[in-house]
């Protein structure tokens, strides 16, 4: 049982204090009476209540992220309805 601050517990895990703190503040963490966290209790609960495809929004909001964009036919292919006038 090791017993970590919220900072530390951020810094293992790779997220924001605020975010640990948020996470506390809802009650998706739990936190002991001296304010601190069980690391393997925190990490367990924090797991636990991870949103499934968060991580990829995260990725593809950054600058410079490109996205797979479908190929698209180029000028000349004409057009859906048959007509090329």
């Amino acid at each position: 049982m090791a017993i970590v601050s919220k900072s530390e517990f951020a810094r293992r895990k790779g997220i924001s204090p605020a975010m640990v703190t948020k996470l506390c503040a809802s009650g998706r963490i739990p936190v002991l009476k001296s304010g601190k966290l069980d690391f393997d209790t925190a990490s367990t609960a924090y797991e636990a209540s991870k949103q499934v495809g968060r991580e990829a929004s995260a990725i593809n909001g950054k600058k410079g992220h490109r996205s797979t964009e479908p190929e698209l036919p180029g000028d000349d292919a004409g057009l859906a309805g048959g007509s090329t006038a």
